[in-house]
């Protein structure tokens, strides 16, 4: 059965090079029909879209040719828009004319569903659940007010569905709002939670309005929407044809959820628009546009071969990677620049007495003159490197985004982290964070006379012990392992004359995933410690005195449909901005004694 449905365009949409005009063609409004009211789900699947482009024909009259042709199709946020493009006939070019003037504005889809998909409610009203469109007309009159692009608001005049912002004067509402708004009068994104709360509150108050507008369109917008009277005509500020407004009322704050299934629906939203011809979608744009309000750049050009991804959708790649067990132990910074400069004590030894690089303490006698001291410091200047991980997907990846964003997440973040951990440890300092084993810092313990190749002894361990020097910051000590050292650890021994015990040093952690721990502090096995045998295999580490450097926001993530677009693939960039190094430059001689002491100590090379 044939059945029509009415919808509103709004002609400042049109791009005139091109003769094309982006519309919503159809939504979840219910429309009275014969039979109660109808609502056309927009679900995923609700929509069969194979007969497309469809013909852009005149009040619904099949027997004309079509003037045009619709294409692009979008289903996404309850609504099907697409793009009207218009032919070069004397009658397409007249109707052309007159959408450019705003004179045509209305369209309307004949389409065809499938009874065996009808969902009755208890209201009398239902849900067609399978449906297929079949054309677009240009018509007189709308029956769905609350689509279109710009989406424009008119007074009642029995045509259109009554205008709820006339809700906006209940007291209730007017009070919140106008305490929204008047904060954020004062307010700027750099005021941080405070500005985000009271815009998150003014878009709610808004949506409870049934209002046209949000943050999303920017703060102007807002103020005028809310000034204008009762009875006036609200336009949203123009866009670039092909672009959409955001959902009316969506919450500022959570344009995409804040997880990996909103991750990857803004991913496959920005490859969607970066492919030839791609349009943004309603929740990318309104992104981009709240990007705009407080002067950044949300994303690149299509054109440039990448688009940037919003700091704030790939918080958790920069979360999983500062919750780790070696990174979350160092001594993090977070430089509003690209560049830190720290001071440091200049203290190699303390056998003369003095702390500190030359503090001193004196007993002195009542009345006595104090006789001064000082410390040394050096500066240690660190500049922000780039790190780097690509993942490619396919296209059948993309077509899932909770599937998308788990494995770009899960890809990226273990990559980063992979070769941050390795230069923790491994770092040469050149273009890179200067790492334990490369350090001046390191104190190298002698193996034991006649000690076999490839093996740890008890006294390996004790001797690190005694030489290690903690910083007395919580949470920083630990031994760092290659796990082929396992086997070793839990067969140390203690040597009693002929015979000898296991030294019981090494203590499993509970269950498959615990951590061990030897003589107090935990035992992180990493697979960027050198193998078995090698200086560096296991380590005893304070981290608390390594200082890590990371750019403010985590990692930033580029996508590109560019680089292997003949192969079907999408490459997503990540980039992290991080510099690292130990604190102590050398070890420190003690007061007595003549081994120096470190918060990183290695024993030396069995081979």
């Amino acid at each position: 059965m044939e059945r029509r449905f009415q919808l509103e365009i709004d002609s400042r949409k049109a791009s005139p090079t091109d003769r094309t005009v982006a519309a919503s063609i159809s939504s979840e409004y219910p429309v009275k029909r014969y039979d109660g009211m109808e609502i056309l789900s927009h679900q995923a699947g609700a929509v069969d879209m194979s007969r497309f482009p469809l013909p852009l024909i005149v009040a619904h009259d099949d027997r004309r040719l079509n003037i045009g042709l619709v294409e692009k199709p979008v289903l996404s946020d309850g609504k099907l828009r697409a793009v009207l493009r218009f032919g070069s006939r004397q009658e397409a070019e007249e109707v052309w004319r007159d959408v450019q003037s705003g004179i045509v504005r209305y369209i309307s889809i004949g389409y065809d569903t499938d009874k065996n998909s009808i969902q009755h409610h208890d209201d009398g009203s239902y849900t067609v659940t399978r449906w297929m469109p079949y054309e677009v007309s240009l018509v007189s009159a709308p029956a769905d007010p609350t689509v279109g692009i710009g989406r424009a608001y008119h007074n009642n005049d029995g045509a259109t569905a009554p205008r709820k912002a006339h809700r906006m004067y209940t007291p209730t509402l007017q009070e919140r709002l106008g305490t929204a708004m008047d904060q954020l009068e004062t307010l700027t994104p750099a005021d941080g939670a405070r500005y985000y709360k009271a815009a998150a509150e003014c878009d709610a108050c808004l949506r409870d309005l049934g209002a046209g507008v949000s943050m999303a369109d920017g703060w102007d917008v807002v103020k005028y929407y809310v000034n204008q009277p009762v009875g006036g005509n609200y336009r949203a500020p123009e866009m670039n044809a092909g672009d959409h407004h955001f959902t009316a009322g969506e919450d500022y704050s959570r344009i995409y959820s804040a997880d990996k299934r909103g991750f990857g629906e803004f991913l496959v939203d920005i490859q969607r628009a970066m492919q030839p011809g791609g349009v943004r979608s309603e929740k990318l744009h309104a992104l981009e546009q709240r990007a705009a309000g407080t002067g950044l750049t949300a994303f690149g050009s299509p054109s440039d071969g990448g688009m940037l991804v919003a700091p704030e959708h790939v918080d958790f790649i920069g979360d999983s990677i500062k919750t780790n067990d070696v990174v979350s132990r160092c001594k993090t910074y977070y430089p509003e620049g690209n560049t830190l400069t720290i001071p440091r004590l200049d203290e190699p030894s303390r056998a003369d007495g003095s702390r500190h690089g030359g503090i001193q303490g004196r007993w002195a006698a009542e009345l006595a003159q104090y006789q001064s001291s000082a410390a040394k410091f050096q500066t240690v200047n660190l500049t922000l490197e780039k790190l780097t991980a690509l993942v490619y997907c396919s296209d059948e990846i993309l077509e899932d985004f909770q599937t998308l964003g788990q494995f770009v997440s899960d890809a990226l973040s273990k990559e980063l982290l992979f070769k941050l951990q390795d230069a923790i440890i491994n770092g040469i300092g050149a273009g890179m964070p200067l790492g334990i084993i490369n350090s001046g810092a390191l104190v190298s313990i002698d193996k034991e006379t006649g000690q076999a190749a490839d093996c740890l002894v008890s006294e390996n361990i004790l001797k690190m012990f005694a030489r290690f020097q903690p910083s007395g910051t919580p949470g920083g000590c630990c031994w760092l392992a290659n796990r082929n050292t396992l086997p070793q650890l839990y067969t140390l021994a203690y040597d009693i004359g002929t015979g000898g015990e296991l030294a019981r040093l090494y203590q499993p952690g509970q269950g498959p995933t615990g951590i061990g721990s030897m003589l107090g502090y935990p035992v992180i096995f990493i697979e960027q410690c050198p193998t078995l045998g090698d200086a560096g295999d296991l380590m005893l580490v304070d981290l608390k005195e390594y200082i890590l450097l990371m750019k403010r926001g985590g990692p930033q993530v580029d996508v590109s449909v560019h680089l292997k677009f003949d192969y079907g693939q999408s490459a997503f960039r990540a980039t992290l901005r991080c510099e690292g190094q130990p604190l102590w430059r050398e070890p420190l001689t003690p007061y007595k004694g003549t081994d120096t002491v470190s918060p990183f100590v290695a024993v030396q090379a069995r081979e």
